[in-house]
């Protein structure tokens, strides 16, 4: 009874996700916007559409299946110190910003903006100047951003794979490679065909679902909490005690201020909506990240209670919980769903779109090409990406989710220091990249394979890109800055 209720509810977000879709009109032909088109859209979304439309799309793209299931799962083994994304997350809007303002005051690149060309919603336009050194950085941001959000599209199909695969009952390692073959195809497949059309307004619909689905987990989650009696229980104190040492805290607490002050920033799809919306960005930065964090909280505290109804953490603590909600009511299993296939097309939707806009971006030229997507196969390329998907996975399927989320979540870290020196007027070259990968990558692979619960490598990683901007500040030259006037 509950696979069928869970296969339902897939499906029926699936179906929903559709009629949304289809509600925007006739499929594109080109995957490039005209200028009339968007002259078009920045009318239509001057009023409260637009404060929607943005909002919800930072919830969203944010707050994705990993970031989820982090909290649900992992904030255990931090307590308290967990608390650290919540407040670092709303001040990282005000971050965000100083270096957005500063980067697109820029006169060449206040020029793009100004003229509504859809290249300056690509990152590496951000750093493309008609030189060999320009070139160079702006070839090399391309492929690291192509990396970045081809990485996240996987971390979220591998991670939905491992929770289908626990919660409907599925053994056996070529089964869960099936799995996450069938569901890459499926949502890849429904995306290129359908959901391009979509990608400004999916958030409308994707981002509610996050939020329903998590407040109603949290109340099924307190619902159990109350039937344990007080020693069971504990103090409320009590459930945020941590389980690692207070080393491993504080550098957890560094690490994701690190990450939540610089991580939008470097990200496509916050650049796709500078372009998009830009008059509603930066103003809305705050209250986003503000409804965001009360989001965050909602499903801190469920980590909490799933910890001490399991006594596990991880994907055990999560699993475990849903199902002795669905005891309870199968409701609980819909509303787990609810939540996780939004966070699914909330990044699935924005981030196809953002990779084929990126890969046709032309170091040469330094303007996008036209694509006719009419002519892009969406069958052909969803069983690539299918098959490429299922192909990581059955190698990595064996790795704890927190260390994989740990490592790949914050490779676009690797773009901060070109951002930094661009921000500070210095000249950015590849070698700031190339030193930071250089250093991170192994890192990251010595991470993956350290004991459980031994974090001191995932969450150092991210600290080296900040340490190879410190060595580059003094060795760029100041940027030339010629007025435009």
């Amino acid at each position: 009874m509950s696979v069928a209720i869970q296969l339902i509810t897939i499906l029926s977000v699936l179906g929903l996700t559709y009629v949304f879709f289809r509600a925007f009109g006739p499929q594109r032909e080109k995957l490039l916007v005209s200028h009339a088109e968007k002259l078009a859209w920045d009318q239509q979304l001057k009023g409260k559409l637009g404060g929607w439309v943005t909002v919800s799309s930072i919830v969203g793209t944010i707050t994705s299946f990993a970031s989820t299931l982090f909290f649900l799962g992992a904030t255990k083994f931090f307590g308290w110190w967990s608390m650290a994304c919540i407040i670092t997350i709303f001040l990282g809007a005000y971050v965000t910003n100083w270096f957005t303002e500063r980067i697109i005051s820029l006169p060449h690149l206040k020029k793009i903006f100004a003229s509504n060309e859809q290249s300056a919603g690509v990152i590496a336009t951000l750093f493309w100047s008609d030189d060999k050194d320009g070139k160079k950085l702006s070839l090399v941001v391309k492929y690291l951003s192509m990396f970045c959000i081809a990485a996240v599209i996987w971390l979220e199909f591998d991670l939905m794979t491992q929770f289908a695969s626990y919660l409907l009952g599925v053994e056996g390692k070529a089964m869960r490679v099936g799995i996450i073959f069938i569901s890459a195809l499926s949502v890849v497949y429904f995306t290129l065909k359908y959901g391009i059309r979509g990608f400004v307004f999916a958030d409308l619909l994707h981002s509610p679902l996050i939020v329903i689905g998590a407040i109603g987990l949290l109340i099924g989650a307190v619902l159990l909490y109350s039937k344990l009696n007080a020693q069971a229980a504990g103090t409320f104190w009590s459930l945020g005690s941590p389980m690692l040492s207070w080393q491993h805290c504080v550098m957890f607490a560094c690490h994701v201020t690190v990450i939540n002050f610089l991580q939008i920033l470097t990200t496509e799809p916050h650049w796709m909506r500078m372009w998009v919306l830009k008059d509603k960005v930066i103003p809305l930065q705050a209250k986003s990240m503000g409804v965001t964090a009360v989001l965050w909280l909602v499903m801190l505290f469920h980590g909490f209670l799933a910890f001490v109804l399991t006594q596990k953490v991880g994907d055990a603590a999560i699993v475990q919980s849903v199902n002795m909600m669905s005891i309870v009511n199968p409701i609980f299993l819909v509303l787990f769903w609810l939540a996780a296939i939004g966070a699914l097309f909330s990044t699935a939707d924005s981030q196809t779109y953002s990779f084929l806009l990126v890969q046709q971006f032309n170091v040469t030229t330094g303007r996008l090409k036209e694509r006719v997507l009419a002519n892009m196969r969406p069958g052909v390329m969803a069983l690539i990406v299918a098959g490429g998907f299922a192909s990581v996975y059955a190698l990595l399927m064996d790795l704890p989710t927190t260390k994989v989320i740990f490592a790949i979540m914050p490779t676009c870290i690797n773009l901060a220091p070109p951002f930094i020196l661009l921000a500070l007027r210095r000249k950015p070259s590849a070698k700031v990249v190339f030193w930071s990968l250089a250093f991170y990558i192994p890192v990251c692979l010595i991470s993956l394979f350290r004991p459980p619960t031994e974090f001191y490598w995932s969450l150092g990683g991210l600290f080296i890109p900040l340490i190879v901007t410190l060595f580059a500040i003094p060795t760029c030259p100041k940027l030339k800055i010629e007025s435009t006037t």
